[in-house]
């Protein structure tokens, strides 16, 4: 599987063979390639005359063994009314009943980059994604390794998609940092590889020096710790903030400076009770006059 990014320039013929054909020639000679587009593929005719899974469609499905395979394209509009979107609602629907089900695409919805942005994606695929029960989500585009807890939802099906970025091929590394929903994550050159059963899927991310860093499995109808569990509501409640944060009204402009004075309630769909707190990061341009309070509720 790969998830996009096979060369620097999709659109230059000339660098095929060089970045990606030759160095993999031995690997692909044996093993067949299901790859996403990524943004360097530039969305070329080249790309898709090399992988014929596509069948000059930008995304894709297919079984493979008991996994059933999904391939979407973030160079694509992916939003609610798109034609991406509807289709893989009905990719979703019509294969649910799958023993285990894969989406990979390239841009990644959880990251531990210091500094990308939150791609909207993660507001429009994640709910489809825990609704059907998908168990992994592949990603690229950051060039470190990740693994995310369970993301999902703590019901009673508890369930959760864990999130794997894999884009140590060769590309000069990025930075990491921490984020409460990172499992494990390292800035290395590696793969990963996935054993898959009837009823266990166990994963290994190996460095290029061919060193396990980091092993996990899935069972099948897994029951979650909610130690190791992220509730994905907090992420839309996240949202919601910065929503309800961008129609605030300065109440005064002196001395170039905007002065803020307002109250805020936000609605939340949590269905468990919860507690917690959110923390404001703030710039050196920003300046607070105590007490700030915020409360955060299960209502």
């Amino acid at each position: 599987l790969h998830s996009g990014d096979l060369v620097a320039s999709g659109d230059q013929i000339e660098q095929w063979k060089p970045q990606f054909f030759e160095p993999a020639k031995d690997l692909i000679r044996e093993v067949p390639v299901y790859p996403t587009m990524g943004n360097h593929e530039k969305k070329s005719g080249y790309y898709y005359q090399h992988f014929p899974i596509h069948q000059g469609k930008p995304w894709w499905a297919i079984d493979y063994g008991s996994v059933h395979l999904t391939g979407l394209n973030t160079s694509e509009d992916g939003s609610p009314d798109s034609e991406q979107f509807k289709w893989l609602v009905q990719d979703l629907k019509a294969n649910q009943d799958k023993n285990w089900k894969i989406v990979m695409f390239h841009y990644p919805l959880f990251h531990v980059h210091p500094s990308r942005p939150v791609y909207d994606i993660r507001y429009y695929w994640t709910p489809l994604f825990i609704k059907y029960n998908v168990h992994f989500v592949i990603t690229g585009h950051d060039h470190y390794y990740c693994r995310t807890f369970p993301i999902g939802n703590m019901s009673e099906k508890q369930q959760g998609t864990i999130h794997i970025t894999s884009a140590g091929g060769g590309a000069p590394l990025y930075p990491v940092v921490p984020q409460p929903y990172s499992a494990y994550y390292r800035s290395i050159y590696h793969f990963v590889i996935l054993d898959v059963t009837k009823d266990q899927i166990i994963g290994r991310a190996i460095s290029i020096d061919g060193k396990v860093f980091d092993t996990f499995s899935l069972n099948k109808d897994q029951d979650f710790m909610p130690d190791n569990f992220v509730e994905y509501e907090m992420f839309e409640l996240e949202q919601r903030v910065k929503y309800a944060l961008g129609e605030v009204t300065p109440l005064a402009a002196q001395n170039n400076e905007l002065h803020f004075d307002t109250n805020m309630v936000i609605k939340t769909n949590f269905t468990k009770p919860v507690v917690g707190y959110y923390q404001w990061y703030a710039k050196d341009n920003w300046k607070f006059t105590l007490p700030l309070k915020i409360f955060f509720a299960d209502q």
